[in-house]
């Protein structure tokens, strides 16, 4: 099945899909960085830095993959194994990321008391933002490589795009919102859901 030739309805839920799947990341940054006072200016700031970097980088994963693609003809005969592969690896790495964050959060419990009497009172700087966006978002340049195939459909490459970028904003949002109510542990959780979602969208990559 050729992506260029696939209706707007087809392309729209796998496109959620992975909006809502990467997005995982940019709501555990806000998770972790809300717990410091900030007004709603922060907050909008932050989630359009969050949501344009995820976006940005996926974009500059999948030019990278479409040039493979189009220079290598001979990958053609395995893209999707290829995009498969790439894809299940960001998941497998999400679900690392889950544990690991799972286990810092134990220790964490056991110092709560004494970080929050000498937490800082402004909210992060915005060089930080940008650079912890960036750095949360490359999940979004590997399985941009791997969708690199679907870069020569604008239809395709917008749609993705726009729910990359909404569903990155809007976790940010919520992850700042949940910051001051959920428990740590919302994060971890999170990331192993998003293995779940990474890993159907791999499956389903084997079927284009």
């Amino acid at each position: 099945m050729n992506f260029t030739i696939l209706s707007y309805d087809s392309l729209v839920l796998p496109a959620i899909l992975l909006g809502i799947a990467l997005s995982i990341d940019s709501f555990s940054l806000a998770f972790a960085m809300g717990h410091r006072p900030y007004k709603t200016y922060d907050a909008i700031k932050f989630s359009l830095t969050s949501g344009i970097s995820e976006m940005s980088i996926f974009l500059g994963g999948m030019f990278l993959g479409s040039q493979l693609f189009s220079k290598f003809p001979i990958i053609k005969e395995f893209d999707h194994w290829i995009a498969f592969t790439i894809v299940q690896m960001i998941a497998i790495h999400m679900l690392v990321e889950g544990f690991q964050n799972w286990k810092s959060n134990n220790n964490r419990s056991n110092s709560q008391d004494g970080e929050s009497a000498i937490s800082n009172n402004n909210f992060h700087h915005f060089l930080k933002i940008i650079i912890a966006s960036v750095a949360s978002s490359f999940d979004a340049f590997g399985v941009g490589i791997g969708m690199g195939k679907i870069a020569k459909s604008q239809e395709a490459i917008f749609i993705y795009c726009f729910f990359i970028l909404f569903f990155a904003s809007f976790s940010t949002l919520l992850g700042l919102y949940l910051a001051k109510k959920a428990t740590h542990y919302l994060g971890p959780l999170m990331h192993f859901i998003g293995f779940f979602v990474l890993t159907i969208i791999a499956i389903n990559l084997l079927k284009i």
